[in-house]
Order: structure tokens, then C-alpha cells, then sequence
């Protein structure tokens, strides 16, 4: 389906949506928790209900749950109720629970669709037979199929791809270690991620202790378990993104329901707007925007790269030129993010440079009413729904239903802001 977003003018406030990098996480690490564990604000996108369904399939136990929380039991232990599992989309979980199930002697299957076939797995066939794990496949995406038991030791890991491979080895290390070994990532990505990995595993008892030059010291948990757990998972930073990009734009939005010190990558936007003269604040937990540009920023995508295409979309309308590099990091994503955003941009009738690692976008410009493709990549609705708002028409979406994967209700919550779509 498709849908044509008009030139309009957003207001109000809207709550974020719940973080599916930190409702993922806790799904896991409430698989590797013994006892009983409450998620307060659980996610509703695609990728959470894969993550979900993937710790239930090794062994988590849905006790209730209604629109507010769910409540799970487990074992801390992984039991497979199956000998294949299905990860949706979601590279996030896919990466988090291989090494997971590789805890069992059990050999599981991990299966996909759409896009996450294409993406790289091969951090797995290069470590996992280093920890003791059998691992089939065609060593570079998926299907792969994993068989432990993980035996536990230090070692050292190329990060440079993406910080979910070295998430899930952190999880799966933090469960079965019986004494003290290190994990040392190297050329780490995505840091603030790895950082919320470590704090989500705290949370839940595990002893991981970051140290001095990308290395983790992981010890045996000294926290009983079985206790029972409450988790309130974070408002999600990244879909919140656009309706800040919103504000910065000039629309009088405001968000609830995210946290100010949140390890969020994609809180560092707010330091993006710094730079341009914007100035953000929290007021009794709802953040906004105010202040007018002054010039365009320049961004390293390293760490946050699903920022890129919202950004881009706001560069354009500042009054001076800014720089968007890393773009590295957009190869792998739900999409060919370079090729994507570029797209949006071209069609929009964008002026724009790649050299290098960097996109450079003039300030100044607004889109022309067009048609551009999602890529089936939900952070491309986003960015091309915001291109609308200030554009000279409207801007048909292909494929609009890619925001499923992470934020279904976008549209709905666009349009409760004033927004006018149209689907077709």
C-alpha cells in the first residue's frame, strides 16, 4: 500500500513509542533470568513480537499480559521447545539470540524474511566454534543453525560491523560463566548500545563490568534470582527522532515518555540541535524544542547511525550546510541506507554531494512534490513522511506498511499531531 503525505502543520504532544533496542534486550535477558519478570510499557512493533516469540521458543513462559505489561516466567536456563525459530525482520534479536541458544545442547535453526536475509552474520561462524559451538550454514547470512553447549572464555572480537553480535556474546557469556572471563571488542560501534547491553544485564543480576579499552570483565552473578523483577522499558529515542525533527522545524511538538539519561544513541540529537542553536528541555518529563537555526551541524553516524535519514530531511531546511559521515554504517541496515536516503533526496529535488564517508546537503531547500520508494525500510516512512511538511506538494510513500518494524502507529500518531495522509 502507499500512502500520500500533504504540506501540513503539526502540534501537541505524543508520547514515544516503547524502545525496541531496550524491550528486545529485556526479552532476552528475561529468558536468562530465574524467576519472575514484569516489562511495564512493552513494545507492539514486529521486531518486538519476534523478539518476544524467539525467547519463548527457547524456554520464556508468557504468564499474562495485556496492553500496559506482560508477565514471564523462566528458568534462567535455555529450554528450546522447538528446533527452529523464526526472527521476523529483526537483525537486533537475530544477533542476540544465536549465542543464546548456542547455551543449549540443543541444535536450533534461525530463520528470517525480507531484508534480514541479506544482512551479515558471519561475526558467528568466526567466534561461536572458538567457544565450543558447531555452527551450519552458508557463513555469511541466514538460515545458520547453532549447537552448544557455549563454553565460556576470554577472547577478543572485531566490532567494526555492528555492536548486536557483541551484545548477544555478552549475554549469553553473562549467563554461563562459572568464573571470570573477558570479552574485548575491538573497533566497537554503536558504543552507546553495547553500554545499554551491559546496563539491561545489570539489571537483571549479571556481573558485566566494562574496563579500560573496550574490554568486559564478566563474572558469575552474586544477585539471587527468582525474586521477581520489575523492567520499565524505555521510551524509544530513535522513532521519537522524526516528531523532534518536527519541532525543529518550527512545529510546536512535544514528546513524553522519554528518559533524559537514557543510553540511548539517538538521544544524541539533542546535541545536533545544540549545534544548530536549537535548545531542547525536560519540563515535568516532556521534552521539547525551541529557538530558531543558525546553521547546519555536522554528524558522525558511527555510533547512531539510524539517525541518517531524519537528519537529512532537517538539513535541508537549515540556513547553512551541514555534513552527515559514517555512511559506512548505512550498508547493512533494512536497507542500503545510502542508497535510500539518496533516493529521497533526488527525487525530492535535493541538491547534495557524496565524497567519501560523507554526505553534504546545502541548507535552504525544501522537496518538490514526488513519489519515492520506503526500500522497505520503516526509518525511510519517517524520513520521507517529515519531507512532506514543508515540500511544495504532496509526497507519495510506496510500500508505506514498512513501519511496522518498529513504530506501527506512526501514521496514526502523524495524523492526532494535525498531519493529512492519504492512503491509496
Amino acid at each position: 500500500m502507499a500512502v500520500t503525505v500533504f504540506p501540513c502543520w503539526l502540534s501537541g504532544t505524543i508520547a514515544a513509542p516503547p524502545s525496541k533496542s531496550d524491550f528486545q534486550r529485556a526479552c532476552a535477558a528475561a529468558l536468562l533470568y530465574n524467576g519472575r519478570t514484569t516489562l511495564i510499557h512493552p513494545g507492539t512493533s514486529a521486531d518486538d513480537a519476534a523478539a518476544l516469540q524467539l525467547a519463548v521458543d527457547l524456554g520464556l513462559t508468557i504468564v499474562s499480559r495485556n496492553a500496559h505489561e506482560i508477565q514471564v516466567d523462566s528458568s534462567g536456563t535455555v529450554r528450546p521447545r522447538t528446533d527452529t525459530v523464526f526472527c521476523g525482520e529483526s537483525g537486533l534479536a537475530t544477533r542476540l539470540f544465536i549465542p543464546i541458544a548456542a547455551l543449549s545442547n540443543q541444535k536450533i535453526t534461525f530463520s528470517g524474511s525480507g531484508s534480514l536475509l541479506n544482512r551479515p552474520i558471519r561475526f558467528f561462524y568466526d567466534v561461536l566454534p572458538r567457544l565450543g559451538v558447531s555452527v551450519w550454514g552458508n557463513a555469511q547470512t541466514l538460515p545458520i543453525t547453532v549447537q552448544g553447549p557455549l563454553k565460556p572464555q576470554s577472547l577478543t572480537v572485531d566490532g567494526s560491523v555492528s555492536s548486536q553480535f557483541s551484545s548477544g556474546l555478552l549475554m549469553a557469556l553473562s549467563a554461563a560463566v562459572t568464573e571470570a572471563v573477558t570479552l574485548q571488542i575491538e573497533q566497537a560501534v554503536s558504543q552507546p548500545y553495547l553500554d545499554m547491553t551491559v546496563a539491561t544485564l545489570q539489571a537483571f543480576g549479571k556481573t558485566v563490568l566494562p574496563e579500560a579499552n573496550g574490554v568486559y570483565r564478566i563474572k558469575p552473578a552474586t544477585i539471587p534470582s527468582g525474586t521477581g523483577l520489575v523492567y520499565p522499558v524505555e521510551g524509544d529515542w530513535s522513532s521519537s527522532a522524526a516528531w523532534l525533527v518536527a519541532a525543529a522545524l518550527g512545529a510546536p511538538v512535544s514528546i513524553e515518555r522519554l528518559s533524559a539519561d537514557s543510553l540511548q544513541a539517538d538521544r544524541s540529537i539533542l546535541d545536533i540541535f545544540s549545534q544548530t542553536g536549537l535548545k531542547s528541555s525536560f519540563t515535568s518529563g516532556v521534552l521539547s524544542v525551541s529557538g530558531s537555526p543558525q546553521n547546519g551541524f555536522l554528524f558522525d553516524a558511527t555510533h547512531a547511525p539510524d539517525l541518517v535519514p531524519v537528519l537529512a530531511v532537517l538539513a535541508c531546511s537549515l540556513p547553512g550546510e551541514s555534513r552527515i559521515c559514517g555512511l559506512h554504517r548505512l550498508l547493512h541496515k533494512e536497507s542500503n541506507r545510502l542508497e535510500s536516503v539518496t533516493h529521497l533526496l533526488r527525487n525530492g529535488g535535493i541538491r547534495f554531494t557524496v565524497t567519501g564517508d560523507c554526505l553534504t546537503i546545502p541548507g535552504h531547500q525544501s522537496f518538490s512534490a514526488c513519489e519515492v520508494h520506503s526500500f522497505n525500510d520503516h526509518r525511510i516512512v519517517m524520513a520521507a513522511t517529515l519531507a512532506a511538511l514543508q515540500a511544495s506538494g504532496p509526497i507519495t510513500i510506496t510500500d508505506e506498511s514498512a513501519i511496522r518494524k518498529s513504530y506501527p502507529a506512526f501514521l496514526d500518531d502523524f495524523r492526532a499531531l494535525g498531519g493529512v495522509a492519504e492512503f491509496r
